[in-house]
């Protein structure tokens, strides 16, 4: 979603979002109960992964399926009509558990008063637009893969980045990049 922009600047629209998505819920329809919940590092990459996964007392409540309570965050916002939104996703080639996930996201986030629209794009016209930020509103589609957290982290959430589709602008996080990139990893951490 582009956090630059009302209403998703306001901490209490994303909060609603992520709590009206039931995690579990995809997982067992798309990927037959296999899988895990993407912490803000990626779970495959659990050797960098921070104290703040999905189960730490601090964020747990935001990534616990509750469309009561993702209602009531909208409210608070003042977004008490349907929100609607620019879906400006995956193109049309995209793999089956994509397209079943987006149809998911959708269905959930109209539960809570949020229609987001299909957008679907041919393969280039997402990567060029969508993939690097150029949307309106919010957006679902394919991502990289990763290997390793700079590159997930600092291309997603340092400003300017072409990767930073949200276009993410926090002083104090933008310092924790930068700072990051100094740590030679789990390896060093563990001999220390």
């Amino acid at each position: 979603m582009r956090t630059d922009k009302a209403p998703f600047s306001d901490v209490r629209v994303r909060r609603a979002m992520s709590m009206a998505i039931d995690r579990k819920g995809i997982i067992d329809a798309v990927y037959e109960g296999v899988g895990a919940i993407n912490p803000p590092i990626p779970a495959a990459l659990k050797e960098w992964s921070g104290p703040d996964g999905p189960s730490s007392a601090r964020v747990a409540q935001y990534y616990r399926y509750d469309p009561a309570a993702a209602k009531k965050l909208l409210a608070e916002a003042g977004l008490s009509k349907r929100l609607l939104g620019d879906d400006g996703v995956s193109p049309p080639t995209a793999p089956t558990v994509l397209v079943d996930t987006r149809q998911l996201v959708m269905k959930y986030l109209k539960d809570v008063g949020i229609d987001a629209k299909l957008n679907t794009k041919e393969y280039g016209a997402y990567i060029s637009t969508t993939f690097y930020g150029k949307f309106d509103s919010i957006a679902f589609g394919p991502q990289t893969g990763f290997l390793e957290p700079d590159n997930h982290l600092y291309g997603q959430y340092y400003p300017g980045e072409l990767k930073n589709q949200s276009h993410f602008n926090d002083p104090v996080v933008a310092d924790m990049l930068i700072r990051q990139r100094r740590d030679r990893g789990p390896r060093q951490a563990q001999a220390s």
